[in-house]
């Protein structure tokens, strides 16, 4: 099993960047891990589709991130992603909108959407949300202790 988490527009805080990488690094010691940034910037719908296409498989399991989507607690989270790594060779790919959220070819393909939380965030944050969410995950899956730590 492969977790993929593509972001629309690319960071410009240097912490925000050192915490991805950091949540990175601790998610791939779980299982295979990818990253992708890029902007859509000034392009058409047909060439930001084709931009996704290059990074996601027909067979992927696509989860959007949305604040309408279903919510999840941290176990919930675990559960879902443990079912997912289980049941087949599915990537799992998460797509976190950009200021302006999500393009809306995006919206109308895949329509299972998940929600951090009923709070809107900077869609910068919610990268660093995320990973540690999927990396909480993966140590609730293996009873590593980080989940239980106060």
């Amino acid at each position: 099993m492969k977790i993929i988490v593509i972001a629309i527009g690319r960071p410009s805080d240097s912490v925000v960047h050192d915490l991805v990488d950091r949540y990175a690094r601790r998610i791939s010691h779980y299982t295979k891990f990818g990253f992708h940034a890029f902007d859509l910037n000034q392009k058409t719908a047909e060439k930001q589709q084709k931009r996704f296409d290059k990074i996601i498989d027909r067979k992927d399991h696509i989860i959007l991130l949305d604040e309408g989507g279903k919510s999840y607690d941290s176990i919930e989270f675990a559960h879902f992603i443990k079912f997912k790594m289980s049941s087949n060779n599915q990537r799992l790919v998460f797509i976190i909108g950009g200021p302006r959220g999500l393009p809306s070819f995006l919206e109308t393909k895949y329509p299972l959407k998940m929600s951090l939380s009923k709070m809107t965030f900077p869609h910068q944050m919610v990268r660093v949300l995320l990973l540690e969410q999927i990396y909480r995950a993966l140590t609730i899956i293996h009873n590593h202790p980080y989940h239980h730590v106060r």
